[in-house]
């Protein structure tokens, strides 16, 4: 399949997620809690082997949806679906792309405007883009990378009205490509509706 033709499935997995969940809920105070949401932002992804990372980066970005619940109103448990590409420049020639639909859980502590956030991501390969000298290359099912990756994670946020701003930083705990390990920064933005 075509990248086109995953960020389609995405944007309609996304929509069809935000169109069955629920609205939102007064809490104590009196605020509405949103429980819905999409975060978006920029991805800085790399290989990591034996505490050497792979020749260069790879930037990309990240879209998901996202669902709130509430556990107590300092704590709240976030999950959803989410899109991203991972990966790096191996070496000169090489390059890997590893296109994933990311199931994360999320542990979520509010102190005030400020959110500190840590958790588990299922990260499951759609697709993968494996090139030498700038050409694909088709690998065989035995020489493609990982399946599946294992990721936790910890970031912080800052919330402002219906949105946060947060970074969080990944550590892949599967091999995924010959020893080689996923690593990778996300900034962007979460809005709650």
């Amino acid at each position: 399949m075509s990248f086109l033709t995953h960020v389609k499935m995405t944007a309609f997995a996304l929509f069809t997620l935000s169109a069955a969940s629920g609205f939102a809920q007064k809490e104590d105070d009196g605020r509405f809690d949103l429980p819905n949401g999409f975060r978006i932002g920029y991805q800085y992804s790399n290989l990591n082997n034996n505490d050497e990372d792979a020749a260069d980066h790879l930037d990309r970005g990240y879209i998901g949806y996202v669902r709130k619940i509430k556990i107590v109103p300092l704590i709240h448990i976030e999950t959803g679906l989410e899109y991203m590409i991972a990966g790096a420049q191996q070496s000169d020639d090489i390059r890997l792309q590893l296109h994933y639909l990311t199931v994360p859980a999320q542990g979520v502590l509010k102190l005030g405007p400020f959110v500190g956030v840590a958790g588990l991501n299922g990260n499951f390969r759609i697709a993968e883009d494996f090139t030498v000298n700038g050409e694909k290359v088709d690998r065989d099912d035995d020489d493609r990378s990982a399946a599946f990756d294992l990721a936790v994670d910890a970031g912080a946020g800052f919330n402002i009205l219906f949105m946060t701003i947060e970074a969080r930083y990944y550590w892949g705990l599967i091999e995924v490509d010959n020893g080689w390990y996923n690593r990778y920064w996300q900034a962007g933005l979460k809005f709650h509706f």
